[in-house]
């Protein structure tokens, strides 16, 4: 058990970061690390779709796929990384009648992530949040700025048409930025009615506004699944399991690859001196990918 207790109010993303980061630490390899912020509502059944998950996708390190970070509870709805943001979205709409699919985006609403994956993570976004590749005295901007205008990071480092390219005190776009650029993916439920086996109550915070009425990511939850249900509904092999990508339309895990490895050939292009950075942003031999 790992109990961090804070004295002062660090902000949400320095409690995900420095958290996240000693729990995986003290965890060792292999450990699936289960995250619900305090505004998250759970399913009486989502422990039953984790080990559901687990043993169809991860039962050791060797058979778990390496471009697999973890596992949400929470359905995507909403494509909120496109300009405009917040476009309404249903998975069954894009993945059929599949119950799950793979999605280079990032959960942060009851999710559980692989510890060794998220130690990786650690390492990068301890280079990324610093200069030169960002800027934290630019978010106190954000005062009289609008999103839009805030120069966080140099255009190198950006994902390509990605609306977090602009989010200020956030942990997510830094884990946008290191899956995309690795390919990496995370599994989703998606069942009927896009209910979630956990979801957000979406309440007034650091990125929520009081004034923002009925949040459109909040979803019914679950309740009439059990695990054996589970484990018959979900594809039995991962290669089988729908993707989608940065913006929500169907892809394939070998295209996500390919793209981000392009990306990262960008950044070593345009860069002369960020070799720091892609020690631990580009695994070994991912440059090399469908050169």
């Amino acid at each position: 058990k790992h109990i961090d207790i804070r004295e002062d109010n660090v902000g949400l993303r320095e409690m995900w970061l420095s958290s996240l980061g000693d729990a995986a630490k003290a965890a060792g390899d292999n450990t699936l690390m289960l995250m619900f912020e305090d505004d998250t509502s759970v399913s009486s059944i989502y422990f039953q779709w984790i080990l559901a998950a687990i043993d169809s996708y991860g039962r050791n390190r060797r058979c778990r796929d390496s471009n697999l970070m973890g596992f949400s509870l929470s359905p995507i709805r909403v494509e909120e990384l496109s300009p405009p943001p917040f476009i309404p979205w249903n998975s069954k709409d894009v993945v059929g009648s599949s119950f799950a699919y793979l999605s280079v985006v990032p959960s942060s609403w009851g999710v559980a992530y692989w510890s060794d994956r998220w130690n990786e993570f650690s390492d990068f976004v301890d280079v990324r949040l610093k200069p030169p590749y960002y800027n934290t005295e630019e978010e106190r901007s954000l005062i009289t700025k609008k999103y839009d205008d805030l120069r966080l990071t140099p255009e190198e480092y950006q994902i390509p048409y990605c609306r977090s390219n602009v989010w200020p005190k956030s942990w997510k776009r830094f884990m946008i930025d290191f899956m995309y650029a690795r390919g990496l993916v995370m599994l989703y439920p998606s069942l009927p009615g896009e209910m979630g086996l956990a979801t957000t109550l979406a309440l007034a915070g650091e990125h929520v506004s009081a004034d923002e009425g009925k949040n459109p990511r909040i979803a019914d939850l679950a309740t009439n699944y059990d695990y054996a249900t589970m484990t018959v509904f979900l594809p039995e092999f991962i290669m089988d399991v729908p993707v989608v990508g940065l913006h929500l339309a169907r892809t394939t895990r070998r295209e996500l690859r390919r793209i981000g490895a392009k990306f990262l050939m960008g950044v070593q292009e345009k860069c002369d001196a960020c070799d720091d950075l892609l020690r631990v942003w580009a695994p070994s031999g991912i440059l090399n990918f469908d050169k």
